[in-house]
């Protein structure tokens, strides 16, 4: 009743408040009654976990630095919040941003429970995404078996050490959400998680961006055996499915998909909030800007004449580095890379090489794939 004008719909909502007094009264003591029978039970779970919750407490301690580092690097942060806005106006800068959805509506969520700014509600929505991401990544790496919470520590330190040094003056809402998704679907590819694992991170992504193509491609692409130590064997691809069902998901998430992302452009973008582009007829077909030339000039080229050269160099350098250890792969590894390198393609070709943020999705996969080859050295060993 709080965050709407309509008089009935108030009156109506407020009638339900005595239920919630006294629901909620008598839940707080049903609560204390169990801890106070459950106090010693408590505490000595307290005990046990307070070294869990200590390195809980200093991963968000490290998301609140990364926070305000990074938003001291977004040079452009009075133009973010015209940015997410316009996609629910119908009006965001380009075409392409149309069906980038969940973000900005998880801010103006945010904006109507709290009754704060948009503005507010922008930074709020940062902060949790970036803590979000940094608790998910701890608990992945120390879940498993062979890592503790100092190698979980560790990793979101690296992780965030990245994260800083690709923040770009501009940062999405969509970039934060990516992140976060392709941190699962990273471990996902790596711990052979279930299709149906994937097929809910895709519609998730699919909410937040494009994307999500990717993930119906790698469930295409999961149905297939691939070769294993490719400079140890002759190399041998399975060219039939040996999981048709598999490969037909993927298929239909692709296509539907694509689909579905070109009708919610046409229907939703009215016209951009920047003055120069208009209706941006340029890109009515897909959508999405075509920079291939161009980024492949600046990669080999133009970068080289100024400090960009770092740039081509990370890029040439994860190339390098995994082409190096290729022969080490097994099927998960291989496949992981896979993906990582149809994230890299992507970017030069829709994306700016420039534009450093876009890389922020490389990050998980980076570390997830160089803990993964850790694990496999100490099992050879």
């Amino acid at each position: 009743s709080l965050i709407t004008t309509d008089l009935f719909i108030q009156a109506y909502l407020q009638r339900f408040a005595p239920i919630v007094f006294w629901g909620t009264a008598i839940s707080i003591k049903i609560f204390t009654l169990i801890s106070v029978h459950q106090a010693r039970s408590w505490k000595d779970a307290l005990i046990r976990k307070r070294r869990q919750i200590l390195y809980i407490l200093l991963v968000l301690f490290i998301s609140a630095v990364v926070f305000k580092v990074s938003t001291y690097r977004i040079t452009r942060w009075d133009k973010l919040p015209d940015a997410a806005y316009g996609i629910i106006e119908g009006r965001p800068h380009w075409r392409a941003y149309s069906n980038r959805l969940l973000g900005p509506y998880s801010v103006y969520f945010i904006s109507q429970l709290g009754g704060i700014s948009f503005e507010k509600s922008l930074e709020i929505f940062y902060f949790l995404l970036l803590s979000a991401q940094n608790l998910i990544l701890f608990s992945l790496i120390s879940s498993d078996t062979r890592h503790s919470y100092q190698k979980g520590l560790e990793s979101t330190i690296y992780h965030s050490f990245l994260f800083i040094s690709m923040q770009d003056y501009y940062s999405y809402t969509w970039d934060y959400i990516d992140l976060l998704v392709f941190t699962l679907f990273a471990w996902g590819i790596l711990k052979n998680k279930s299709t149906i694992y994937f097929v809910f991170l895709f519609f998730i992504e699919l909410s937040n961006r494009e994307i999500a193509i990717l993930i119906a491609f790698y469930l295409m692409l999961d149905s297939f055996r691939l070769f294993e130590g490719i400079l140890e064997s002759r190399p041998k691809i399975q060219l039939t499915p040996i999981d048709r069902t598999k490969f037909f998901i993927g298929s239909g998430l692709l296509v539907a998909g694509a689909a579905y992302i070109k009708i919610i452009r046409d229907v939703l973008f009215i016209e951009s909030s920047l003055g120069h582009v208009g209706d941006d007829v340029e890109h009515l077909l897909i959508g999405n800007h075509f920079q291939l030339w161009d980024n492949i000039r600046s990669l080999f080229i133009d970068n080289f004449s100024s400090m960009n050269f770092i740039n081509s160099l990370f890029i040439f350098a994860i190339l390098v580095y995994f082409l190096a250890v290729l022969p080490k792969f097994d099927q998960r590894l291989f496949k992981t890379f896979i993906i990582l390198l149809s994230i890299l393609v992507s970017i030069l070709v829709f994306g700016l090489i420039n534009e450093t943020r876009m890389f922020i999705l490389t990050i998980p996969f980076l570390l997830l794939m160089q803990l993964e080859l850790g694990n496999r050295k100490n099992e050879l060993t």
